[in-house]
């Protein structure tokens, strides 16, 4: 049995402290040593000899950890000349006092590299990795030892490194940041910069690089490398479909991970025929509600309606809450007459053919290929408007690449200096340009009209004529294979 006890001649008692997590902690009021202590006025006997030992190194160290899940570290980085750059960590996962601490020394080091140092001094307040590091203490536990192997392993990048031991008073600066990071990075001053670990750093990640030789990976470093394909038209396929799942870099093939996007959200504008899509893990309500406000909201104010089918993407909550508080009316097209919302229909079936054609020629992922297939739709003119949607959106044609190579009138002509004018004009005349698009739109829709209503025969019923129903849309009857359509 553990129990307190009070010993009368001790200057301060133990207590027992129960943890958050049901852990007991020992703790020690050293207030009460504090009174009976001799104050020192001199709390610091070894500073010069701390600053003179400091002389002829490019970085200088200071860190401080802050224990637990959330926890964070400081990084004060001084060079030579005096210059010092605060640098603040937080470590979403849970460590302790000891392995914030080595986080601590591993980023500054890694830094220190980055920055091309090649003497440096390190500071910290932590006996035991100070004594870890340098050997002085045994390194028993599995984690210590992968953090004192990475540190090891950074170190070799340094002509010189060392590494001492310095009081709490003389951390204060490194202190201070460890605790403002660990709580919010609003209360951080701007000027500190700031980074957020996910795991620790010991964990590496393995990566397999993949030779090129006389194996099944050849014809595809070849293709992903120089665009070589087989004769055999084919095979050539095959190959180019095999392709969009590696990628080659460095020349070395690499996997892609698979299942990282498989799914497109779109939307289209009734007039301009202005497209935006992106590209989504997974089709969730929260997934669409920030495609809308970022690419449309955010880009081209609130619409006023929107036209979508009944998937529970746009139909339930919270993107129908969204949509209310926003005022935006929301219109649902039904299962047998999908054609209302025929324009993102038609777009999607733009979409998928020039996907396809972009992969079998570069062979890479769609997602990579979607930004080159929007380009191309947005700056041809369309059958409705005659006008390219970049032309009815932003009150002028964009410049191609093609343009560049062989110039046309419009490039020979630029000025820089009274283009910011002739910009002006244009957008003064959008709306006048908008006009006569929307009347080719309404000639358009007669002219269809007209000659699907010339192909259609003009039947009337009276009460009680008998009329074929279609099973498939008053679903009367059970769907089978061997049911009446």
């Amino acid at each position: 049995m553990i129990r307190e006890v009070q010993y009368p001649t001790w200057l301060s008692n133990s207590v027992m402290v129960k943890k958050d997590k049901g852990a007991w902690r020992m703790c020690v009021d050293f207030t009460d040593l504090n009174k009976v202590c001799p104050k020192d006025c001199y709390p610091l006997p070894r500073i010069d000899a701390l600053v003179d030992s400091a002389m002829g190194y490019e970085i200088l160290c200071f860190l401080d950890a802050f224990k637990g899940e959330g926890s964070g570290a400081g990084l004060l980085l001084e060079d030579p000349q005096g210059e010092m750059c605060s640098y603040a960590l937080r470590f979403d996962f849970a460590a302790s006092n000891n392995e914030t601490e080595y986080e601590a020394v591993i980023v500054g080091l890694q830094l220190t590299c980055k920055l091309g140092a090649r003497h440096v001094l390190v500071n910290s307040d932590s006996q035991l990795i100070v004594c870890q590091i340098l050997g002085e203490y045994e390194t028993r536990e599995e984690v210590m030892r992968r953090y004192l192997s990475k540190v090891h392993q950074l170190a070799a990048h340094f002509e010189s490194f060392e590494i001492q031991k310095i009081s709490r008073s003389q951390n204060r600066r490194a202190n201070t940041l460890s605790r403002l990071a660990s709580t919010s990075f609003s209360d951080l001053n701007k000027t500190v910069l700031v980074e957020v670990l996910t795991e620790p750093s010991y964990a590496e990640n393995v990566v397999y690089p993949v030779l090129l030789g006389n194996t099944w990976m050849g014809p595809l470093i070849r293709f992903l490398g120089h665009g070589e394909l087989p004769k055999d038209r084919t095979e050539a396929r095959k190959l180019q479909r095999k392709a969009s799942r590696y990628a080659l870099w460095q020349n070395l093939l690499y996997k892609r991970a698979p299942g990282s996007f498989a799914y497109a959200v779109v939307a289209i504008d009734y007039f301009t025929k202005w497209v935006e899509t992106e590209p989504l893990r997974s089709i969730t309500d929260l997934a669409v509600q920030k495609f809308f406000w970022k690419s449309v909201v955010c880009r081209f104010d609130l619409p006023r309606v929107i036209i979508s089918d009944n998937s529970r993407q746009f139909a339930d909550h919270p993107f129908k809450r969204w949509c209310e508080n926003l005022g935006i009316t929301q219109h649902f097209t039904s299962v047998g007459h999908p054609q209302a919302n025929g324009q993102t229909e038609n777009f999607n079936r733009t979409l998928l053919h020039g996907l396809k054609t972009r992969l079998h020629q570069a062979g890479t992922s769609w997602v990579d290929e979607l930004p080159s297939v929007l380009w191309s739709y947005r700056t041809t003119p369309r059958s409705a408007t005659q006008e390219t949607p970049f032309y009815l959106t932003y009150g002028s044609e964009a410049v191609v690449p093609t343009e560049f190579i062989t110039p046309n009138p419009r490039m020979a002509a630029f000025a820089a200096q009274l283009n910011e004018e002739e910009r002006r004009v244009d957008l003064n005349f959008a709306e006048e340009k908008r006009d006569v698009a929307a009347t080719k739109v309404a000639l358009y829709k007669n002219i269809l009209t007209s000659y699907y209503n010339a192909r259609g025969k003009h039947l009337q019923f009276n009460s009680g004529d008998l009329v074929l129903r279609k099973n498939s849309v008053s679903r009367t009857e059970s769907q089978g294979k061997l049911t009446p359509k």
